[in-house]
């Protein structure tokens, strides 16, 4: 029994998709501990009551931006590493016979090997002797 060909050099086979890639798993910890050590931040601060520093209060304008910025880059480092990968091109097909002006081609019944009468504007030939009618291109 014949094995299948390997696939080309430069192309490498989708992870499975019940699996995730170690780069989304960073990220997934690292949002995890992000959300956390923001959660701890604003139960300490909401249970310190009115005693808070007067900066506090301006937490919501510098922390909403931050994890904009967060979000952002998590779904952008998410995005790349789920991005399909395909196979390259095939080769170029170079031509058989080199570029330029081509000589005339003798023809030939394919029953009898005489000479055509005629070649119509469709590139059917008509055999002199035998009267066999065939494609010339």
């Amino acid at each position: 029994m014949a094995q299948p060909p390997p696939p080309p050099a430069g192309w490498y086979p989708a992870p499975a998709p019940g699996r995730a890639s170690p780069n989304t798993l960073v990220i997934g910890l690292v949002l995890a501990v992000v959300v956390v050590i923001l959660a701890v931040s604003v139960i300490a601060f909401s249970l310190a009551g009115s005693s808070t520093f007067f900066v506090l209060g301006f937490a919501p304008f510098i922390c909403v931006p931050f994890l904009f910025v967060i979000i952002f880059i998590v779904i952008a480092l998410s995005s790349a590493s789920s991005r399909r990968t395909i196979p390259p091109p095939p080769p170029i097909q170079q031509p058989m016979v080199p570029a330029g002006q081509q000589g005339p081609v003798a023809l030939s019944c394919p029953n009898c090997g005489g000479p055509p009468t005629n070649v119509d504007r469709f590139g059917i030939a008509t055999c002199s002797y035998c009267g066999t009618r065939f494609l010339v291109r």
